[in-house]
């Protein structure tokens, strides 16, 4: 009888122990304190120069929204989509002029181009408003980037996806993984108009803004724009530039996005 009633509290228990659900959280979550999704990532969690838990989602998971690789360009002639006032990011590099019209990167948050032999790192991040350009290179190593899906301080979180280490965008940082601690060599752009850049790549200067020196770009460019055709996923990444949006008003912040493009008057 006594070897009965142990072979059914043996029985018991195990069927107690096997029922039993693990709810504890993934090894990189619980020791990090990261507050992100891990899963996808092989980034080296244990090397960060920020606390992980200021990392929070901005809707789109890792590349939804797709950065440019190999953009296509047109000429300034033959660029009829942009009017006089909107605004690109104007990048000059070595005698080759480019402009990266706001309207595109919007969708696409990052273009890993080559300009001139050098490559760059042309990026923009919505939600701060911020225009920055990078070279691509790190320790003799060429880098390409794309969007983690991620914020930090409302602003974008890039990684380059040779060894998924997370970049914050606003100064070029990276902030976890291999190469924590290094910052990326920014590379002289700004956002002007696209009627400013149209007078500087022919060379016909136009009058300074209040306060701004005259550009000083006399010597001969080559200028070329980012083609419109190159926002073919345009509606998928629509819908996640959305999600991203909601997520941050859903947070109790609103999002720092201005509803117009800014304007550019020279006269």
């Amino acid at each position: 009888m006594r070897l009965f009633l142990a072979l059914g509290a043996l029985m018991l228990l195990a069927g107690c122990s096997g029922a039993r659900k693990d709810t504890r959280a993934s090894p990189a979550r619980r020791e990090t304190g990261l507050q992100v999704s891990a899963s996808e990532w092989q980034t080296n969690f244990a090397r960060h120069t920020v606390p992980l838990s200021g990392f929070e989602s901005g809707g789109p998971g890792k590349d939804g929204i797709p950065a440019i690789d190999n953009p296509t360009f047109e000429t300034v002639a033959g660029t009829a989509y942009l009017t006089p006032r909107e605004p690109v990011i104007e990048l000059v590099v070595k005698g080759k002029a480019r402009a990266y019209p706001i309207q595109i990167l919007i969708w696409h948050e990052i273009v890993n181009d080559l300009v001139a032999g050098v490559p760059v790192a042309v990026t923009l991040c919505p939600l701060c408003n911020t225009a920055l350009v990078f070279d691509r290179r790190v320790r003799g190593r060429r880098l390409d980037f794309g969007t983690t899906g991620n914020l930090r301080n409302s602003d974008l979180v890039m990684y380059d996806r040779q060894t998924e280490t997370w970049w914050q965008q606003f100064g070029g940082a990276g902030v976890v993984g291999r190469y924590a601690g290094v910052r990326l060599r920014r590379v002289p752009g700004r956002i002007v108009a696209w009627s400013v850049f149209a007078h500087v790549a022919s060379e016909r200067l136009p009058p300074p803004l209040r306060g701004e020196p005259v550009p000083r770009l006399r010597r001969r460019v080559e200028p070329a724009v980012l083609h419109s055709r190159a926002c073919r996923r345009r509606p998928a990444v629509a819908e996640g530039a959305g999600r991203l949006r909601r997520a941050q008003r859903q947070g109790g912040r609103r999002p720092a996005v201005r509803s117009r493009a800014p304007a550019f008057d020279r006269s």
